[in-house]
């Protein structure tokens, strides 16, 4: 009794602190230390809120953070990225490392749900995106910085399960996509805001426990996939919407942690990749399905509280990145696995201590 009542309070304490956070969907995960202390809470759209102790026990709750990775220089590389209450900072990656985090925009996206990045006016620069009850907020890069942010559509998304930015009719402008309930709904980014949105398919992913886009046929739109239990089906884009869904790749995945989607053989389409306890299984993509999963890495992110893929080193093939108690550390795609990981920033732990 004594601990349900511990664990409610945790509860009510953090739905205080953000209301409109934590709870965006039922899609979180609680992690726990070895002393079966809650250590943080990973949200549906890859928000950490942690957690740290006194010597008595008692709780402190050090704030929220999200890290990202997206090339918001335009060089090619994907940079490290971390949103902590409005504030956004980036450390630019060099290729080999990433370089010292520097301020790049504040009180953009305060209290918002979701938080992205992506390249919405195709300047080959990622751009700062968020979303508040259905409105989407839009920092551009300028390279060095992201502009004041300003609305690009709203009402897009109220009630939604998951929020997306992905260039679903290839005309390089990365669209703002929601899924709620199997139905994929798109507002089309013009450069200068998002269109009015439209259903783009129904019934696809009732269930799922991950929904993704990612150009997985290599045609330069990104399709619509969900993950279920190990079973990946995806709904390839026409332009104008996404075609009915079929099965590409089934027993992927059952039990991991993250699921993702990226180019990690530098073939042009986006694989499926699974993180479970330190291991990186891949299922390359053939352009009609996904192959058998194989092992690429082993003991990378082992405690990590976010994975990630993306091409840090500029090469054409996305990497394997992890973050870790303010601490990045990447393992390299050679394109038939990943490389032996290293660190690549430590310098950025002041944000997980709340600093």
């Amino acid at each position: 009794m004594k601990m349900r009542l511990f664990f409610s309070v945790f509860i009510l304490l953090i739905s205080i602190a953000y209301p409109s956070t934590l709870f965006a969907s039922e899609e979180y995960k609680y992690i726990h230390d070895q002393s079966n202390r809650l250590s943080y809470i990973r949200t549906a759209s890859n928000q950490i809120i942690f957690f740290k102790y006194d010597t008595n026990g008692n709780v402190i709750t050090k704030g929220l953070l999200k890290p990202m990775l997206g090339d918001v220089n335009g060089d090619k590389k994907a940079d490290a990225i971390i949103f902590s209450n409005g504030e956004w900072r980036v450390s630019v990656s060099n290729g080999n490392g990433f370089n010292p985090y520097q301020k790049w925009v504040e009180g953009h996206g305060v209290g918002s749900q979701a938080q992205m990045v992506g390249d919405v006016n195709g300047d080959g620069k990622a751009d700062a995106i968020v979303y508040f009850n259905g409105e989407w907020w839009v920092s551009l890069s300028n390279g060095k910085g992201f502009d004041a942010y300003k609305k690009w559509v709203e009402g897009h998304g109220v009630g939604s399960q998951t929020q997306m930015v992905g260039d679903v009719n290839g005309d390089g402008k990365a669209d703002a996509i929601v899924y709620f309930n199997g139905e994929w709904w798109v507002s089309l980014s013009n450069g200068n805001g998002f269109n009015a949105y439209k259903k783009w398919v129904e019934g696809h992913g009732v269930g799922s426990q991950t929904q993704m886009v990612g150009d997985v046929n290599g045609d330069g739109k990104a399709d619509a996939i969900v993950y279920f239990n190990g079973e990946w089906w995806v709904s390839l884009s026409n332009g104008n919407g996404f075609n009915a869904y079929k099965k590409w790749v089934e027993g992927h995945g059952v039990g991991s942690q993250t699921q993702m989607v990226g180019d990690v053989s530098g073939d042009g389409k986006a694989d499926a990749i699974v993180y479970f306890n330190g291991e990186w299984w891949v299922s390359l993509s053939n352009g009609n399905g996904f192959n058998a999963y194989q092992r690429w890495v082993e003991g990378h992110g082992v405690g990590s509280q976010t994975q990630m893929i993306g091409d840090v080193n500029g090469d054409g093939k996305a990497d394997a990145i992890v973050y870790f108690n303010g601490e990045w550390w990447v393992s390299l795609s050679n394109g038939n696995g990943f490389n032996a990981y290293t660190n690549w920033l430590k310098d950025d732990a002041r944000l997980y201590n709340g600093h």
